[in-house]
């Protein structure tokens, strides 16, 4: 069944936050995430401090790496 009243968009700073709380709790950085899987350092520090979000390629091999759901990092 469609949902229209749910569709409010992704709350970037919130996401950003838990990006962010995930590396921290994991001892990741910012320049080894970006190593990982091949971004700039520039991008994960924008997806970290809730300026833009990861593609959908790289949200799914982050969470794979933490073993967390997208659904546990997206808000």
């Amino acid at each position: 069944m469609f949902h229209p009243d749910v569709c409010t968009g992704i709350n970037l700073i919130e996401t950003g936050k838990r990006i962010d709380a995930v590396m921290r709790a994991n001892g990741v950085t910012t320049r080894k995430l970006a190593s990982a899987i091949n971004v700039t350092e520039q991008s994960v520090s924008k997806w970290r401090n809730g300026r833009c979000l990861p593609d959908i390629e790289n949200l799914f091999i982050f969470c794979r790496m933490f073993e967390v759901k997208m659904d546990d990092i997206v808000v």
